[in-house]
């Protein structure tokens, strides 16, 4: 079964989708978790858009990887306090 939610990652601020920044963050973001991988989302509770707050880690090479700390890596999104 496939369900299809929107997460924020915890404690991961990235630039909204409408300025360039942003869009460049998601198009790196649909780089990560192309549709179909496999992923853990850890939810923490929801935020006041109601959407799920959650680590989210990805199987990559065998090895699961934080995605929020893949997306500070890059230079596409900073962490939050």
């Amino acid at each position: 079964t496939y369900a299809f939610e929107t997460v924020r990652l915890r404690n991961v601020w990235a630039p909204e989708k409408s300025i360039p920044e942003g869009m460049s963050a998601a198009a790196h973001l649909t780089l990560l978790l192309p549709v179909g991988e496999h992923v853990v989302v850890t939810p923490y509770g929801l935020d006041r858009y109601d959407r799920i707050v959650a680590d989210v880690t990805v199987l990559i090479n065998d090895d699961l990887r934080d995605v929020g700390a893949m997306m500070i890596d890059a230079g596409l999104a900073r962490r939050e306090a």
